[in-house]
């Protein structure tokens, strides 16, 4: 969901770089300028329109109305009023003008105006909406009067669906965060960090301000294209937002709402099994059509639904406006606190309305800190079921203008359908300064670098070369320090590269790594150079050399850490390694839009290799077994030392791959259609000799059935020509698991409990996987265990291999085990069988936050060559 995409982005901006010494002297320039000399210059900025209409919207208290829509009747052209309840509205030409002002919960108004050269003002004062309340007494059978009118919504929903499948409009939207409260354990770090943020000596203030504008375009099935024109960051000119008008593209006519999570529509076909509903009354739009205010109540407390209140036209039985609540309940997400969502539609032509106004605020709350914020979108000049050329429509459903961050004050001041609060108008000054600052800090890093300390042999060191041109960076890759080849191993590495903080990947990479086992008592090491050539087709060459200790699934079953801990607490030594002397190369292409292309090659001496350690803290009076995959027992090397040449290539085909194209970088978006893998090698060894040629194709695809879960499916197969692998490095190796413990996010493509290479094949082969994740779809039906927030998760494996026949299993898991935003753990239950048709039950502890330690050894071979 791309809400929390845009979400989550907000924090990726922050970098520390110091404290910011001028924010004072600019916030205090900014306070003399009195508020009344904006409303006077503003006007003179609107140099494409004839006249204006401004002002301000309250309550019938004098309280700001934040965010009430203003628009001219029977069109879509209108502004929001922003947290000041002030607003702006330009008008092109001259004349009079019925002008409606709209804030759920209050009375509707529609002022007629003269509009001339020189600006209108026109205040609302808005009364609370005049509330009917219902004639009409609850049924004997207890029904509420709102079940009748919500039954004609949902049988007319379609309808008003249909209305609004094709169209143009402009798209503003305003994203902005606030950070309301720090720890005050916390607060003597963050105010440090001012630099980043415009916070004041309490932790509070705007944390995150963008605003864009673009235009938006959608036909049936599911068309869409958008294009940003302008783009602004608070504090980061050379970035582009992430606000888009396709985050926002939900409606109440569709059966799901995708906020946060997929949310069931109060008028959504299964709504009844969800919902209660209540009429509060009845009340009249500007037109004089009645309209009914209902209540929506959730029947679940953690079902995917909203509370709140839809207002529902009588005789159209369209949902013209609603405020609707999600909480952290219903959005199972720990981090949320509440969302709201608020839609503004008005009519444009005969029984067809269309959202001008969408508003998403949502609270976030996290170890004592929280924020508040969210995206203001306002859709204007609409032009329903226009004529799309031929083409018009492509795989680029998102495009940013190269001009798009490049806009002037004036300009931004002149289209914004919400105008900037003073506080907001601050920040841009502020977050100016600070970005000066940052800039300035970070020319200090590059010009001055840290000189090398002896603790740095430890935890690492880098600096920039070149004024920042370069990067060079040291670690010291450990990854669990033991195995029982090498015993106690280290493995520095080093890398040098080019443009290490554009964000267009153009440019080379220079890595080195070394190993050395104390044991074994043997040196090992590799370079590798890399070639970025174009980012916008993936474009890469890579060069590799070197002497490496490799696993024998090129994709290691096992990591350095987890085969570490294992031999250090139970002495099992579930790695398994060889050596390779290698020279490989490589390429990687994207030819066209969703077709990609890798080829390799390479040619290296192989060695088996024998243990030189049977060390272990936990079980030192027991012994380890062999080095040798196929003959555990045996202490004997696996197989002979021989020379190898492989040439190779692997073709990825998503069809329909819809992507996002920024000025510098385009986003795969992914396809509806499952992707296809092609993939080839020709293999020819000078001890064996004849060559062979394994052939393998596989399709994988992920799916979602909204509140009834998602899940993901892949299935490959695999057949060895014109001869057999005689060397057991060759033969196919499955991702099997030994431990009992697991990594879920790959549980779509792995076995539970297959050991490494017990089915590892030289003949064909056929391997399926197949995970649904249940989400809350059973669960958050049980009582008192939804409270729980746990999720349910079922799948299968197949393997079939022609030597050995066959293997499966079958699981079902708890997942989302956790308190509060820690819930990384799942618990599967297991069965397997294999091809004699024994059964065994047995668990898997999934531990999210392993996936960290998937990496290969520092001085392991950095091109792949094997399927």
């Amino acid at each position: 969901m791309s809400t929390i995409f845009i979400y989550v982005d907000l924090f990726s901006y922050t970098r520390n770089y110091g404290i910011s010494r001028s924010r004072l002297g600019m916030l205090l320039t900014r306070k003399i300028i009195p508020s009344f000399l904006i409303l006077f210059c503003i006007p003179v900025l609107y140099v494409h329109t004839y006249g204006q209409i401004s002002g301000y919207v309250n309550g019938e208290e004098g309280e700001p109305l934040a965010f009430a829509s203003v628009y001219i009747k029977s069109s879509s052209t209108g502004v929001t009023t922003n947290a000041d309840g002030y607003y702006i509205l330009p008008i092109a030409d001259e004349g009079f003008y019925e002008i409606v002002c709209q804030y759920l919960g209050y009375r509707t108004i529609t002022e007629k105006v003269q509009v001339a050269k020189n600006p209108v003002i026109l205040n609302f004062e808005l009364e609370p909406e005049s509330i009917i309340a219902p004639g009409i007494e609850i049924s004997a059978d207890g029904e509420d009067p709102a079940y009748p009118i919500i039954r004609r919504a949902i049988k007319e929903r379609k309808k008003h669906q249909k209305n609004i499948e094709s169209y143009s409009c402009e798209s503003y939207i305003k994203g902005r965060f606030d950070i309301e409260k720090v720890p005050e354990a916390f607060l003597e770090v963050f105010i440090d960090n001012m630099n980043v943020f415009d916070v004041d000596s309490t932790g509070k203030g705007i944390i995150y301000l963008s605003e864009s504008e673009s235009s938006f375009h959608k036909a049936p099935p599911d068309k869409i294209k958008e294009i940003m024109h302008s783009s602004l960051i608070s504090g980061f000119d050379n970035q582009f937002s992430f606000n888009n008008a396709m985050s926002m593209d939900f409606s109440i006519y569709d059966n799901q709402l995708e906020i946060i999570r997929d949310i069931i529509s109060p008028i959504g076909n299964s709504a009844l099994f969800y919902y209660k509903y209540q009429l509060l009354g009845t009340t009249f739009d500007s037109d004089g059509r009645l309209l009914n205010k209902i209540r929506v109540i959730p029947k679940s407390r953690t079902s995917p639904t909203f509370s709140g209140v839809i207002y529902v036209t009588e005789d159209l039985w369209n949902v013209p406006q609603g405020e609707l609540i999600l909480t952290s309940d219903h959005a199972q997400q720990a981090l949320i606190d509440t969302v709201k969502y608020t839609f503004n539609a008005v009519e444009v032509a005969p029984h067809t309305y269309v959202d001008i106004k969408k508003h998403l605020w949502m609270r976030i709350q996290a170890f004592g800190f929280k924020a508040n914020g969210g995206f203001n979108g306002v859709f204007s000049q609409y032009n329903m079921n226009p004529n799309f050329d031929d083409g018009f429509f492509s795989r680029e459903i998102f495009k940013v203008e190269e001009s798009a961050n490049d806009k002037t004050d004036d300009y931004w001041e002149s289209i914004r359908p919400i105008k900037l609060t003073e506080k907001e108008v601050e920040n841009y000054i502020a977050m100016d300064s600070l970005k000066i600052i940052r800039k300035n800090k970070l020319d200090s890093i590059v010009n001055n670098p840290p000189k090398f300390k002896f603790n740095d042999i430890f935890n690492g060191y880098s600096r920039y070369l070149d004024e920042g041109a370069k990067q060079f960076s040291y670690v010291l890759a450990s990854e669990g320090t033991f195995n029982t080849v090498q015993g106690f191993f280290l493995g520095p590495a080093f890398n040098l590269r080019t443009n290490p903080d554009s964000f267009h990947e153009k440019g080379y990479s220079l890595g080195a790594a070394f190993n050395y086992g104390f044991s074994e008592k043997r040196f090992r090491g590799g370079l590798t150079y890399k070639f970025f050539s174009n980012n916008d087709n993936n474009t890469t060459w890579a060069v590799s050399a070197g002497r490496y200790i490799l696993q024998y699934r090129e994709v290691p079953p096992i990591t350095s850490f987890a085969n570490y801990v294992y031999s250090f607490l139970d002495e099992k030594n579930f790695a398994k390694f060889y050596e390779i002397d290698a020279v490989s190369i490589e390429y990687k292409n994207e030819w066209l839009n969703g077709i990609s292309l890798r080829s390799f090659a390479e040619f290296g001496r192989r060695r088996a290799l024998v243990n030189h350690s049977d060390y272990s803290w936990a079980k030192a009076d027991e012994k380890y077994v062999s080095n040798n995959p196929l003959n555990p027992g045996s202490d004997l090397p696996a197989f002979m030392s021989n020379n190898n040449l492989i040439l190779g290539f692997d073709v990825n085909v998503v069809f329909g791959q819809r992507y996002i194209s920024y000025p510098n970088r385009i986003f795969k978006m992914g396809s509806k259609y499952p992707s296809l893998r092609i993939a080839s090698s020709l293999n020819y060894n000078f001890d064996a000799g004849d060559p062979y040629i394994q052939l393998e194709l596989g399709l994988a695809d992920s799916y979602n059935f909204n509140v009834a879960g998602d899940g993901q499916w892949n299935l490959t197969g695999g057949i060895f020509l014109l001869d057999e692998p005689v060397f057991f490095t060759d033969y196919k190796h499955f991702d099997g698991n030994q431990t009992r413990f697991g990594i879920p996010s790959i549980y779509h493509r792995s076995f539970h409990l297959l050991p490494y290479y017990s089915n590892s094949s030289n003949d064909d082969y056929v391997e399926g996987h197949f995970q649904h994740h249940f989400r809350g779809f059973i669960l958050d039906k049980v009582p008192l265990i939804r409270r729980l927030k746990w999720h349910v998760a079922a799948g299968a494996n197949y393997l079939y291999t022609a030597d050995r026949n066959s293997y499966g299993e079958v699981y079902v898991g708890l997942e989302n085990i956790g308190i509060h935003i820690f819930r990384f753990l799942r618990f599967d239950g297991v069965v397997n069988f294999d091809q004699n048709g024994q059964l065994e039950t047995n668990y898997m502890i999934g531990l999210e936050l392993s996936s960290f330690l998937n990496s290969n050894n520092s001085a392991s071979k950095k091109i792949r060559t094997r399927f």
